[in-house]
């Protein structure tokens, strides 16, 4: 390693300390030499073209496995549409394809631990003008980071039994409170679910039963 670094300019104890966190890589069976195809580009490709496509991770359920392939699609898939909403709007190209980025069970990436490492946060606050959405999914929307919540323009929610969930829902809406009393008078009805509309006029924002 200090061979490569000092033949290519680059500082050793760098080259070094990068090399041995990415020694925990190594050792996973999907990281390969000659891979039989690019997954990545074909994703793109497929999701440029308006095919949906279902990413699972089967048994490699891992913070790392999910860090980095999350990291690697969606970074590759923020670049791929700013490009071409930059090109239609520059230059008249093709208009980019609407993208809905749906993340299940979504606490495993958006807690706050993990949110910090992806580009989730950026997707929900600053992709919408490259049209690009970010639709999550989590029976427990407590554990969410708070700072992905604040981004979710529209809410739909089932019954919810815990305050904190209740809360992390409710977070950002106007009248929050009176929100969260007819919520759960819902749930004590019987009246099933419950969803609050994201909108601009915030006077005009309430949770309605469904």
């Amino acid at each position: 390693m200090a061979k490569w670094a000092l033949e290519n300019g680059v500082n050793v104890m760098a080259a070094e300390a990068l090399h041995d966190k990415l020694r925990r890589l190594f050792s996973q069976p999907y990281i390969v030499d000659n891979p039989a195809a690019d997954s990545v580009a074909q994703i793109i490709q497929s999701l440029e073209a308006g095919k949906h496509v279902v990413l699972s991770f089967g048994e490699h359920e891992s913070d790392l496995d999910y860090l980095l392939v999350s990291n690697l699609l969606t970074r590759k898939i923020r670049a791929a549409w700013e490009k071409k909403t930059n090109e239609f709007r520059t230059h008249g190209k093709a208009e980019p394809k609407p993208l809905i980025i749906v993340v299940e069970e979504a606490h495993k990436l958006l807690n706050r631990e993990m949110a910090a490492q992806t580009t989730f946060a950026t997707i929900a606050r600053e992709l919408r003008k490259y049209y690009v959405t970010l639709l999550i999914v989590d029976q427990r929307p407590s554990q969410i980071y708070d700072e992905v919540m604040s981004q979710l323009g529209t809410r739909i929610s089932g019954w919810l039994g815990d305050d904190l969930d209740i809360q992390a829902v409710l977070s950002g809406a106007f009248g929050a409170r009176i929100a969260a009393r007819d919520a759960g008078a819902f749930a004590a009805e019987g009246r099933g679910a419950a969803a609050r509309l994201g909108c601009a006029d915030a006077a005009a924002c309430a949770v309605t039963p469904l």
